[in-house]
């Protein structure tokens, strides 16, 4: 059983939607067709979180069947007060799950997160980290000491930099590299900071992907707050459909040869046989697949084009 799937959203502040009206948030939660809330209940050991708002948005959504989660960011400056007081929060409102949202803060700090890890053994509701989406250039994360006390990952694979899908598969192969691998739900992207944000057909492509791969049951999206300042995005997810079926693609046909990447951080997959084109994925180092045809020194894969330039490809056998 799913810890939670389909499309949901994270909620940072009640009061900063619809001006705390509640019921006003579970309306448009409803209308959105949204799957699951994961609600922020505190900072560290301390929180302005934990008010009557809270029960009634948590009660609003079990009435109409929407999953309700709670997170806390984590900063480790006492980690055994942080570990409890999410513990206390846990306790009080028993959520579906819980998230720890570890990020710069908590770098080069891995004393204290085995204590903050301590804290949280045996908690009576699912625990997931929401944290980078590529852990290989934040290796100085304490991701041992928190993903011990977890049953998911959450990573936060934000796409305004370009590609939803190399974005989502990079960060796939990343976290499919840990051990223990955890069931993959990551977050989203559907908000503006600093003058930047993805745009709408992103934010679309993006759900598109999480709801297609058979490995990854929901996500969550950041954030419900901004549906007024960016409401572009807001709509995007809003009308997205994740319960629709797509179409079975056609046979595939039949391979020339099989080659296996030789690249160490993968090999970018791109709609079109040139490098200006839009990379649309990533496979993994190592990975062998199928060669449909070939043009130059590129080789069409069932998803795309791969380049074979710089001995990145090593040919394995002849299908024929």
């Amino acid at each position: 059983m799913s810890i939670f799937s389909g499309k949901g959203t994270y909620l940072w502040n009640i009061s900063s939607l619809f001006r705390g009206n509640v019921s006003a948030i579970v309306d448009c939660l409803v209308d959105a067709r949204v799957s699951t809330v994961c609600a922020k209940i505190h900072d560290a050991a301390w929180s302005k979180w934990d008010n009557a708002q809270m029960a009634e948005l948590q009660a609003g959504c079990l009435q109409h069947g929407i999953t309700f989660g709670l997170y806390g960011y984590i900063y480790l400056y006492d980690p055994a007060a942080e570990a409890k007081y999410a513990r206390k929060m846990i306790d009080k409102y028993q959520p579906a799950f819980y998230v720890i949202d570890a990020e710069g803060q908590a770098k080069g700090k891995f004393s204290q997160a085995q204590t903050f890890a301590n804290g949280m053994a045996g908690t009576s509701v699912p625990v997931g980290l929401a944290s980078y989406r590529y852990p290989s250039l934040h290796r100085e994360l304490p991701w041992k000491q928190f993903r011990s006390v977890c049953q998911f990952d959450s990573p936060q694979v934000y796409y305004r930099n370009g590609s939803p899908s190399y974005n989502l598969v990079r960060s796939m192969n990343e976290y499919d590299a840990f051990k223990p691998r955890l069931p993959y739900l990551p977050a989203g992207d559907m908000y503006s900071e600093f003058g930047l944000e993805p745009t709408a057909d992103a934010v679309t492509e993006f759900l598109s992907l999480c709801r297609d791969n058979e490995a990854i049951d929901g996500c969550l999206m950041w954030v419900a707050d901004q549906k007024n300042r960016v409401p572009l995005l807001w709509d995007a997810f809003a009308s997205f459909d994740w319960d629709s079926t797509t179409p079975p693609p056609p046979p595939p046909a039949p391979a020339l040869w099989k080659g296996r990447v030789q690249a160490r951080l993968g090999l970018r997959v791109r709609l079109e046989p040139s490098t200006s084109s839009s990379v649309i994925g990533l496979i993994k180092y190592g990975s062998i697949v199928d060669v449909l045809d070939v043009l130059g020194d590129w080789a069409q894969i069932a998803t795309g084009w791969i380049c074979m330039r710089q001995g990145i490809w090593t040919y394995v056998v002849n299908i024929s």
